[in-house]
């Protein structure tokens, strides 16, 4: 199948006082329609700068692309004019951010913001843009639509917040459906209910799209996607079928991710933390990102950045000299 989203050595880099970050690093991928691909990885590895670089949503200053290539359904997205990228959000890449708080607009009624989601693509009578709104609504699961419509994002609760954010993304049954963090700050039995509705309105008719799930959770991984990207220091370090990735990881990171995190160990006291800090965005190694905090690293890991080659399996990649056995 075609890929719907191909995105090759994307590099993005924003200016600051303190230098140049580098929040993207030589990032490549595809996507295909009916596919479900998460993006993990310790805050600041640059999974959210790589899913907003996608629509164009890194305000620019101060970020910027300086390298690479985003094809949505054969169209670059990279310096395509803001007129014809308008038209693609929300009509066809939909995007459910990490916080709706500050998405939402505290000023306008949700009515008043799904309303106009609808009139900057299509031309509907009033009769017809009340239906959709409506239908969206009791598809995310809000029980009095025609009240939630009426009122302010503030007066919501987090989780009824974050199912408007939902229909809003979905109002106009986008192609691609990103999802940054949609889980955040939310308590458990919500984040379930939240997850259970993204698998539902990605599978909805009429299908199928790709949902591109941004976390740095693995038990949500686990649970909604097909294929994984590992990201650490702006780079990619392994990409893999779930099932592989779990049960076989290669890269020392990878393995450090899965045995600090409560989702996946039964026996809190088998956890483990990774030794050492997250590297500065603004200084980051000369050579493999991770060789500061990996106990496998050796002198070439220090020097030499490892190249993205296959890994053991079909479908698994790494970027490391000295893999897991």
């Amino acid at each position: 199948m075609e890929p719907l989203l191909n995105l090759s050595h994307l590099t993005v880099e924003f200016a600051t006082e303190e230098g140049i970050v580098h929040a993207v690093n030589d990032v490549s991928f595809t996507l295909s329609p009916g596919e479900a691909l998460g993006v993990v990885g310790e805050s600041g590895c640059g999974k959210s700068v790589t899913a907003m670089s996608i629509p164009r949503l890194v305000p620019s200053p101060p970020g910027r692309t300086v390298g690479g290539s985003i094809l949505f359904q054969g169209q670059e997205l990279v310096g395509m004019p803001p007129p014809q990228l308008r038209r693609l959000r929300g009509a066809q890449i939909g995007v459910v951010f990490q916080e709706p708080m500050t998405a939402l607009s505290p000023l306008h009624t949700v009515g008043a913001q799904l309303r106009e989601a609808i009139r900057l693509h299509r031309s509907l009578k009033a009769a017809q843009e009340e239906e959709l709104v409506l239908s969206w609504m009791e598809k995310v699961g809000i029980g009095d639509p025609r009240r939630c419509l009426e009122a302010y994002p503030f007066q919501l609760s987090g989780g009824m917040r974050q199912r408007v954010m939902i229909a809003q993304a979905m109002l106009l049954e986008p192609r691609l459906l990103i999802a940054d963090e949609p889980t955040t700050a939310l308590d458990v039995t919500i984040q379930a209910q939240v997850l259970d509705l993204l698998r539902q309105v990605t599978e909805a008719p009429p299908g199928p799209r790709a949902l591109l799930l941004i976390t740095h959770d693995l038990g949500v991984i686990w649970e909604m996607c097909s294929r994984v990207i590992v990201m650490y220091g702006s780079r990619m370090v392994e990409e893999a079928p779930t099932q592989t990735l779990f049960s076989r990881p290669a890269h020392p990171y990878t393995c450090g991710l899965l045995e600090s995190s409560p989702s996946l160990q039964a026996d809190p006291a088998s956890l483990k933390s990774i030794p050492g800090n997250v590297p500065s965005l603004l200084a980051l190694p000369r050579g493999c990102p991770f060789a500061p905090r990996c106990p496998r690293a050796t002198s070439s890991c220090r020097e030499s950045l490892p190249p993205w080659r296959p890994g053991r399996e079909p479908g698994h990649f790494l970027a490391c000299f000295h893999p897991m056995e």
